[in-house]
C-alpha cells in the first residue's frame, strides 16, 4: 500500500507527537505505512524517540530547508510511485476509512493521476468533471480545472511523486508550493479531490505556531498527559485569521464569476 508522509520539522516535533497520538487513537491500522519526516537533530532526539516509541517511522533528513526535507524522504520511494503527505498540524477527529483510501490510491496509479486530494475543498471543477463514483462509499471524484486558484494544495493529499519533487526544486516553503503549483501548471497534467473527507481534521490546528484555542482544549481532552509549552491564538490573531478566510473566500468567488 501507498505509504503516508507526515511532514514535520524538529521545531514541530510537540505537535507530530500529538499527530502520531491522534492516529494512533482514531487508526492505528495505518501505523506500520506512516513515516514522520524532520531534520532529525541529535538535540531533539529525545522528542523524536517519543515518536519512535509510540511505533511510527521517523526519517531523518539531516537537511535543513523544507523542500530538501520532502525531496530527500521522496528519494527513498520508487520513481513514478505515488504517496499520500500530511502536515503535522492536520489532527484527525475520527477514524480514516482504509478500505476507501486503498480504494482511492489504486485509481490515482491505475490511472496515472499527479495530484488526487482528499478534502474536499472550494475549487473550479471542469465542466461534467465528475469522473468516478465509488460504490456504496457516496464518495465521488472530481477533476479540478487547471490553474484556478489554489487548484494544488497541502491537504491532506495523493500525489505521484516524480511530479512532486519537479515543484519542490522551484520553491523555498509550504506557501510557496500553494502558488507556484496553482498557476504554473502544464495543461496535461491529471489533478482531482474527493467529494468527502477521507481524513476528518476540518482544518489544521495551529496557526504560526499558536494553537486554535478550541484545538488546544480538545487536545487536552483527549491526552491528559501532553504537556504542552504553546501559546494559544490571541482574540487580536483569531479575528486576523477570520478575515483571511473570509477574504479568500470572496476571491474564491470571484474567480468563479469570471468563468
Amino acid at each position: 500500500m501507498q505509504p503516508i508522509l507526515i511532514s514535520s520539522c524538529d521545531k514541530y516535533l510537540d505537535i507530530a507527537y500529538v499527530s502520531a497520538l491522534s492516529l494512533l487513537k482514531y487508526s492505528p491500522i495505518l501505523k506500520s505505512r506512516i513515516s514522520f519526516i524532520c531534520e532529525g537533530h541529535e538535540v531533539n532526539s529525545g522528542k523524536i524517540k517519543r515518536i519512535e516509541d509510540l511505533g511510527f517511522n521517523v526519517i531523518k533528513t539531516g537537511l535543513s530547508t523544507w523542500p530538501e526535507i520532502l525531496e530527500n524522504a521522496l528519494s527513498l520511494y520508487k520513481e513514478n510511485s505515488h504517496i499520500i503527505l500530511l502536515l503535522d498540524d492536520f489532527l484527525i477527529k475520527s477514524a480514516v476509512n482504509v478500505d476507501c483510501l486503498n480504494e482511492l490510491c489504486n485509481f490515482a496509479e491505475e490511472n496515472d493521476y499527479d495530484y488526487l486530494r482528499l478534502i474536499p475543498r472550494p475549487n473550479n471543477f471542469k465542466k461534467n468533471s465528475d469522473i468516478k463514483e465509488l460504490k456504496n462509499r457516496n464518495i465521488i471524484i472530481k477533476n479540478i480545472e487547471i490553474n484556478s486558484r489554489f487548484s494544488i494544495n497541502l491537504q491532506a493529499s495523493i500525489w505521484k511523486k516524480n511530479f512532486l519533487k519537479n515543484i519542490l526544486k522551484e520553491i523555498n516553503n509550504p506557501w510557496e508550493l500553494e502558488i507556484f503549483a496553482s498557476s504554473k501548471m502544464n495543461q496535461d497534467l491529471k489533478i482531482a479531490c474527493t467529494s468527502d473527507d477521507i481524513f476528518n481534521y476540518k482544518h489544521h490546528s495551529l496557526e504560526k505556531g499558536l494553537w486554535f484555542p478550541w484545538e488546544l482544549k480538545r487536545v487536552k481532552l483527549l491526552f491528559p498527559d501532553f504537556y504542552n509549552q504553546r501559546e494559544i491564538l490571541s482574540f487580536q490573531k483569531l479575528i486576523i485569521w477570520y478575515f483571511s478566510i473570509l477574504k479568500g473566500f470572496i476571491a474564491f468567488k470571484l474567480d468563479n464569476l469570471k468563468l
